[in-house]
């Protein structure tokens, strides 16, 4: 059985193709990380086909770091949160 971190990571994104590449080492990672936000804004919602159990995207109509990271903030589950560029 995998150890789970109670961990959410906040990502801020428009959808970069190095997106996927973080968020499968993310996923593969030990010990599983509980949780990964990725917001981003409803324009770039191309990014909504890579699936993985722990990844939710918000999307939100705030443009720009400092608020999508917000947005991202307030939605955690976790204590433990750690903010990812």
């Amino acid at each position: 059985m995998n150890k789970v971190l109670p961990l959410s990571i906040v990502i801020t994104s428009i959808g970069e193709d190095i997106l996927q590449k973080n968020l499968e080492k993310l996923t593969n990672s030990k010990p599983h990380i509980d949780e990964i936000l990725v917001v981003i804004p409803y324009e770039f919602k191309n990014y909504e086909h890579i699936n993985y159990d722990n990844v939710k995207y918000l999307f939100t109509e705030f443009k720009g770091q400092v608020l999508q990271r917000i947005h991202g903030f307030k939605l955690c589950r976790n204590k433990l949160v750690m903010q990812l560029d």
